[in-house]
């Protein structure tokens, strides 16, 4: 938990009238606020499912696609090794950053490719929160939000499996410890009260 954080995130969206501690809340569950790795590159998860998807509908090789399904896990190494492969499909297959938005959704935030999204991911922090912001209004999110539906949002955001991994009590979680931030209030945990709640992100 980062008051530093929180106080970026006010900054970045207040043009776009979107609750602030909700913001800090999607990035705490998505990247636990965390929007670049150590080596300065943003956060990333590949999702090898849709990559393979991308290659088959492009007619790959049978050979590429050998190689997508050997690739093993979601994180930095597989995507560097992903980009070998197929850097356009690579990058459309993985979510960036704070917000961890997928590189297919990139004209949804308003770039035209998807080279152009990942680059702005690269920038800057702010870049991230902005096109976050751009993705709750053009997905229509702003009454989940301001209504606090968590599980309204979750589905729309991480999907229709959310219960799966707590998705909704991890965001109303990290939504009252954003507002305990600027408070001495101790918040204890729903999320942890569900069966079969696990702390990380499936």
């Amino acid at each position: 938990m980062s008051i530093e954080l929180l106080n970026e995130i006010k900054q970045v969206v207040e043009p776009f009238n979107i609750d602030p501690y909700f913001a800090y809340a999607v990035a705490m569950v998505e990247s636990n606020g965390k929007g670049y790795r150590n080596n300065g590159f943003p956060v990333v998860r590949f999702e090898k499912h849709v990559f393979i998807k991308y290659l088959k509908k492009a007619k790959a090789t049978q050979q590429l696609i050998r190689k997508a399904e050997n690739l093993r896990g979601s994180g930095w190494d597989a995507y560097q090794t992903a980009l070998k492969i197929d850097s356009t499909y690579a990058k459309l297959a993985t979510s960036f950053g704070m917000f961890q938005i997928m590189g297919f959704n990139h004209a949804v935030v308003g770039y035209e490719t998807v080279d152009e999204f990942v680059t702005a991911m690269e920038e800057s922090v702010e870049n991230q929160i902005v096109a976050f912001c751009i993705f709750v209004m053009a997905n229509h999110l702003q009454n989940a939000i301001r209504n606090k539906k968590f599980a309204d949002f979750a589905t729309k955001y991480n999907g229709p499996n959310y219960l799966m991994n707590s998705y909704d009590a991890k965001l109303e979680d990290a939504y009252n410890a954003a507002l305990a931030l600027e408070s001495d209030e101790v918040v204890e945990p729903k999320s942890k009260k569900r069966k079969g709640y696990t702390q990380t992100k499936e």
